[in-house]
């Protein structure tokens, strides 16, 4: 079960490891389990007007972060472009999460 401390934490964990683009690996990982993390407990507050953001967030960053994380194109310019972007919507999940209440 995932709460907002581990959603948090998680996001966190993604930005940081996204500063190195040598390591494309490690963002998709710990991007992948910020994720589901952050999907499972928006499930978790559903009556919360804020679920859905999370959720569709969650949704528009994984769709994304699929060419952005080839392990071939860490190096490329395409890293440097797109990942300030994804630094952008990981702050709105950060802040869609941290809106959400526990139950």
């Amino acid at each position: 079960m995932s709460t907002k401390t581990d959603c948090l934490q998680l996001i966190r964990l993604v930005r940081e490891a996204g500063k190195d683009p040598e390591s494309a690996y490690l963002v998709r990982t710990r991007l992948r389990r910020a994720l589901i993390g952050s999907t499972e407990f928006a499930h978790l507050t559903k009556g919360h007007d804020g679920a859905n953001t999370v959720v569709h967030l969650c949704d528009t960053i994984r769709e994304t972060t699929l060419r952005l994380c080839q392990p071939s194109e860490a190096f490329d310019a395409r890293w440097q472009r797109d990942w300030e972007g994804h630094v952008q919507r990981l702050t709105e999940l950060e802040e869609a999460v941290g809106a959400l209440v526990e139950l």
